[in-house]
Parts: structure tokens; C-alpha cells; sequence
């Protein structure tokens, strides 16, 4: 009988822990954004967030201080930017001139250009177009910083919820000496501690090795940029409180106001804290309103099926109830269904 070789086998790749040389930990921002690793920063829409990274990448490419550390970059580095959601000519370019960004190191991807077919260029993809941003990367050696803002906005076809197909597509953007950085938004469900109120998959905290929570500290009215996660760092590393200020910027002959952020020192409080239930209770509420608003507007519908519409929306039925008494949604019988109308 013959007995196929060993040799020919896939095989574990071993080496003894005493024959690997020990290296120290690259920060891009010191004991906040990790080389080599993926950075998420989460949120509700407004919160500063691409104003922060508008502000990293000033610091990056003019290799200035970081608001609470010195820059420990050896030389200015370079930027590739995926954005969705931000007009690249009125909000996005400004915002970095404010910043005070060199824009010649920054590299905004604009779409992918196809070779066939009736469009000419489509948006970016990560489930296609990965090694196309690797191919990127290779050809501008400089770029050390990669940001994607909002990452659900670059999915493609994968479901932003599909754990192991979104762990699939983040993996190969990470490589040694770069940092890239995710923008994330918040789900609506209230009571959960704040490392599960980022939006979709697991994936986007778990692969992270640092995640960071921007909202309003409803007592103080101040912005803050708390650690929900922070594997190479202490957990003691503090969060940052900052504003938002406007300055000039020359656009199409004008000087236009636009805004940038203006930091204002540490914070210590916690992100379940900073995100407690009771504290987006009213943004909860609102949200509830709006959504009874706009599917009850054509007439009344099965209260059953209300519920299941919210529940996919990530309205909790409690929040329901108290969107429903605040504007007076009616409930009636038709039949054996309960119906509710406005």
C-alpha cells in the first residue's frame, strides 16, 4: 500500500517563544491608535468623530503633537481616505483645510474605475476591492494612516451584521507600520453596555485592538472621546474632552467658516456611564416618535406589525410605548387585531 508522504501534508509553522526577538508596541497616537492594528471610532451622527480624524490626519501628515503626547512619527506620513458619507468638495477637503492638514499627502479615493460595462466607475467595495487598496498601499510606500469613514458604507454585498464575512474583510487591511481607522455609527438598543452599542457585526470591536466612544456628556454639555477597548494600552488611559470652533477657510474666493476641534483636556468617565440608558432616553423617545410618524402616515396598521417594524429598527417596545403616549397614537379594534393610527 502506498501511504502518502508527511512531507507533502499542510503543516503547523512553529517557533520556540526564546528564539523571537521582543519589540516594542508603534503608536500612531501614543496609547490611543496602534500601527499595525485596525482603530474603530463609535458614535451617533454629530458627535465629532470625523472632525477628530480630520484632526489625527493634520497631525500625521504635518507631523505635529498630539493634543496629550508628542508625535512619534520619524517623518510627515501620508493618508488613503475611503468616504462615504461626507461631500468630498464642500464638507470633507474643508474640514481638513481647517484642520490644517497638508493635502498633498492625503489620498482621497473617489471610486473604482471599471474597464467594461455601462458605468464607467462605481463606489468602493470592500468584498471586491480589497486587494485593490492593498495594491494602493504597496505603490505609495508613505501612507501609514487608512481611514474609512463610515465603514458601513464600503461593505459591498456582505450584511453589515455577518460576523466571520466582515472579520474576513478587515483582516487584510492590517499591516505592520500602518494604522487603519474605522468610523463607526451606534445601534438603538438601550441597556446594553456601551462595547455592544456599536452598530452590525462583533467584528468591528472585536478585531479592533482599539475602540474608541465619542458622544455628549449630557451633565457637563461637553463632547467626549472615551476607550471602550484598548488592548495595548493601560486601561487607565484616559478620554479626551474637546469642542467644536470655526475658522476661516478660502473657498471659491470666500472666506467660509468651517468647523475643527478644539481640545480641552482628559475625561474620566466611563463609556456605560456616558452612555447610559437613561441618558439617551429622549434621543430614544425622539427616534420612536419619528418612526410611528412615518409608518402610521398612510392610516392605521396591525399594532403587532408596528412592533415587529420597531423591533427591526432597534426600538425597543418600552421606548415604543413611551413615543406612542407622547403623541397620542390611537388604538382600536378590528376584529381580533388591534390596529393603532395617528
Amino acid at each position: 500500500m502506498n501511504v502518502p508522504s508527511a512531507t507533502v501534508e499542510d503543516r503547523l509553522v512553529l517557533e520556540r517563544a526564546d528564539q523571537i526577538t521582543m519589540k516594542l508596541m508603534r503608536w500612531l497616537w501614543p496609547k490611543r491608535i496602534p500601527l499595525g492594528a485596525i482603530t474603530t471610532f463609535a458614535g451617533v451622527p454629530g458627535e465629532g468623530k470625523s472632525l477628530v480624524v480630520a484632526d489625527i490626519i493634520s497631525r500625521v501628515t504635518r507631523q505635529h503633537r498630539f493634543p496629550d503626547a508628542e508625535n512619534p512619527l520619524e517623518d510627515p506620513g501620508e493618508v488613503l481616505i475611503v468616504a462615504g458619507e461626507d461631500d468630498t468638495e464642500t464638507a470633507l477637503v474643508p474640514r481638513l483645510e481647517a484642520a490644517g492638514a497638508d493635502r498633498s499627502r492625503i489620498h482621497v479615493v473617489r471610486a473604482v474605475a471599471l474597464k467594461s460595462g455601462l458605468q464607467s466607475e462605481r463606489e468602493v467595495r470592500l468584498d471586491q476591492d480589497v486587494q485593490k487598496i492593498k495594491d494602493t498601499l504597496r505603490d505609495n510606500p508613505g501612507i501609514i494612516l487608512v481611514v474609512i469613514d463610515p465603514v458601513t458604507d464600503s461593505l459591498g454585498a456582505v450584511p453589515m451584521y455577518k460576523e466571520q464575512e466582515i472579520r474576513s474583510l478587515l483582516r487584510p487591511l492590517r499591516s505592520k507600520g500602518m494604522a487603519v481607522l474605522l468610523v463607526a455609527h451606534l445601534n438603538k438598543k438601550e441597556g446594553l453596555a456601551a462595547i455592544f452599542r456599536v452598530g452590525g457585526a462583533g467584528a468591528f470591536i472585536g478585531l479592533a485592538r482599539a475602540s474608541w466612544l465619542f458622544a455628549t456628556n449630557r451633565e457637563t454639555r461637553q463632547r467626549q472621546m472615551v476607550p471602550l477597548k484598548n488592548n495595548y494600552s493601560s486601561r487607565s488611559t484616559p478620554g479626551l474632552v474637546f469642542e467644536f470652533e470655526e475658522v476661516p477657510v478660502r473657498i471659491e474666493g470666500k472666506d467660509e467658516l468651517v468647523p475643527r476641534v478644539k481640545w480641552l483636556g482628559e475625561s474620566d468617565v466611563d463609556a456605560n456611564d456616558l452612555l447610559d440608558a437613561a441618558t439617551l432616553r429622549a434621543d430614544a423617545k425622539s427616534a420612536a416618535v419619528e418612526f410611528l410618524k412615518e409608518i402610521l402616515e398612510g392610516g392605521p396598521k396591525e399594532a403587532t406589525a408596528v412592533k415587529n417594524a420597531a423591533k427591526e429598527r432597534g426600538i425597543s417596545e418600552r421606548t415604543l410605548n413611551r413615543a406612542k403616549a407622547a403623541i397620542n397614537i390611537g388604538s382600536f379594534k378590528d376584529g381580533n387585531k388591534w390596529m393603532w393610527r395617528l
